[in-house]
This record gives structure tokens, sequence and C-alpha cells, in this order.
């Protein structure tokens, strides 16, 4: 089971973003996700800001769910195009 600091390595470069744009844009202190260890757990309020900026859930963060493709895909596309959530809050 990989880490938090290497799921969040992997979402950032899959995505395409840089460690320290994922902190600025989240608002975490410069060098937050750097400083973590291999089993370091990080507190809630940063595990919210990462899975929120992402689009996935802190479980995932954490290695207790998995993530299909299509699911990513489905969030980033929620994430980029927030006008398309009432869609499902309506359902």
């Amino acid at each position: 089971m990989s880490g938090v600091k290497d799921r969040v390595i992997s979402l950032c470069e899959d995505r395409n973003v840089k460690i320290g744009t994922l902190e600025r844009e989240a608002k975490l202190s410069n060098g937050t996700i750097n400083k973590w260890t291999e089993d370091s757990i990080p507190n809630g309020y940063t595990l919210n800001a990462i899975a929120d900026y992402f689009g996935v859930s802190v479980d995932y963060l954490l290695g207790r769910e998995c993530e299909d493709e299509d699911v990513m895909e489905l969030r980033e596309q929620l994430r980029r195009q927030p006008g398309m959530r009432m869609l499902f809050k309506a359902a």
C-alpha cells in the first residue's frame, strides 16, 4: 500500500500539477507535502484540502479506496465544470 505522500505525488504527476501549485491553491504552507515521511498521515484539514482540490475522497488519499479511471475522469470533469454538479444534486 502506498502512503499518502505517494498518492498525492502520483495525482500531481497524473494531472500535471506541481506540488508548489497544489500547496498554494489548496492554501497549504509552502513545503508541507515534502515534509511528510513515508508513514506520516497529514491532519484532517490538509487531507480535505487536497481531496477537494483533486476531486478525490480522503479515503482514496489514505489508501482505503481505489479510484476507477472512469470515476476519476468524471470527478475531474465535475471539478472543471461546477455547473454540472447541480445535475447530480437534483437526482
